[in-house]
């Protein structure tokens, strides 16, 4: 019964590893929009003026602190299930990663992204602005701000906020 047991536990862990590396091979091969700064608002949720804002808020953010924040919105993301998988496609798909070893990038991904609600994560180049985040109270300002926006319909808003939070918490410069 044990070795039963534990034969069926190794297949079907060889059966996720295959599903996962398929899934990340249909996600390589998905045609993606070219980048077009730093603010890539595939679904629209920013009105243009706070689009604009942002772009501009971001290109100053990476002098300051040399952090690169994108935001990029889908009506649909389908690899928001496998965040990291997906993080690493965007990186090296529009060529994010630079030759600097102490260069940081940010993604927030907005995917199912529209005026009515999003689902949204972060993908990170480095562990530790995950870490400063989640000091910072990262998890409580997300429930208590962006969702509560979101759940009156403020989707702009409620993602501004949060751009906001991630700049401000991350705004010293990299040592």
């Amino acid at each position: 019964m044990f070795k039963q047991l534990l034969t069926a536990f190794y297949l079907s862990l060889l059966l996720s590893s295959i599903a996962s590396a398929q899934m990340f091979d249909d996600i390589k091969n998905t045609k993606l929009p070219d980048r077009v700064g730093y603010v890539n608002d595939f679904s629209e949720i920013f009105p243009e003026k706070t689009r604009q804002a942002l772009e501009t808020k971001l290109k100053k953010y990476e002098q300051a602190t040399g952090r690169m924040f994108l935001v990029v919105s889908f009506p649909a993301l389908g690899c928001i299930f496998e965040e990291d998988m997906c993080s690493s496609v965007f990186y090296e798909k529009w060529k994010i990663r630079k030759a600097r070893k102490d260069h940081h990038a940010i993604m927030l991904f907005l995917s199912g992204a529209n005026r009515r609600g999003t689902r949204s994560f972060l993908g990170f180049s480095h562990g530790e602005d995950r870490d400063l985040l989640e000091q910072a109270g990262h998890d409580q300002f997300v429930v208590n701000t962006v969702d509560r926006l979101i759940a009156q319909g403020k989707v702009s808003e409620a993602n501004v906020a949060y751009i906001n939070f991630i700049t401000q918490t991350l705004s010293a410069p990299i040592k």
